[in-house]
């Protein structure tokens, strides 16, 4: 998969892209679904499943006393959306002067002269543009005059809830592991670097300790089985 941190030059190599845009914290089974549909639509269309999303989180530049814990590092979010078949990843640096570009300026020049896609997919809450005033409604009025196709994916539901990052958030504050990972798709992880290594101890057993990223959501203090690699 080719990264790249600016939208600026992608064409040069890309010139026929199906685009997903979201933020995707957790690439949970919602998320999972949009870039499903984003490839299906780039094969049929013939062209290249591409996904745009910002670091760091919109929240944490406009409202950061509101911005949540983040389920996932940027190397795993990486890897998920690599392995569900993108072959294209931009992540836009978040700045204020990017959020004051309005929802038309985003689509007319971003989407359409620098990029020239040819799909956009997004989910039935996408927002983008100034303040938020852009809407997956605005973005399918849009491409109808800007000549690119348009898919819209539908609330994911897991018995009965709408499946969402904040919905996720909870149940892992909470401590309820097992139940995030019917959202999420896969069980809830965390990645980080040895810093200690005892072998026995008082619990017999050898114990590791991760130093993770402080933004990184960590689940509620408890004992859990886990796997480790």
């Amino acid at each position: 998969m080719d990264v790249y941190q600016h939208w600026s030059g992608v064409r040069d190599k890309h010139k026929n892209l199906v685009i997903g845009l979201g933020n995707f914290d957790g690439m949970h089974i919602g998320h999972q679904e949009l870039i499903s549909q984003l490839v299906c639509l780039a094969q049929e269309v013939k062209c290249t499943p591409a996904v745009m999303t910002f670091d760091p989180h919109p929240l944490a530049v406009l409202r950061p006393d509101e911005c949540p814990p983040i389920l996932l590092t940027k190397e795993s979010k990486r890897r998920i959306i690599a392995k569900l078949g993108a072959q294209v990843l931009i992540t836009i640096p978040f700045s204020q002067g990017f959020a004051c570009m309005t929802p038309e300026e985003f689509a007319v020049k971003i989407l359409h002269q620098e990029l020239g896609v040819k799909g956009v997919v997004v989910g039935y809450n996408y927002t983008f543009g100034y303040m938020g005033r852009g809407t997956a409604a605005l973005m399918k009025k849009m491409s109808n005059f800007l000549g690119f196709q348009i898919v819209i994916i539908p609330p994911v539901k897991v018995q009965g809830l709408t499946v969402s990052s904040t919905l996720i958030r909870g149940l892992l504050e909470s401590g309820e592991v097992k139940k995030a990972a019917k959202y999420l798709g896969f069980y809830p992880f965390v990645e980080g670097t040895v810093v200690e290594e005892k072998r026995g101890g008082d619990l017999f057993c050898p114990i590791v300790s991760l130093k993770i990223d402080s933004e990184i959501l960590v689940p509620a203090v408890g004992v859990y089985l886990a796997r480790v690699f």
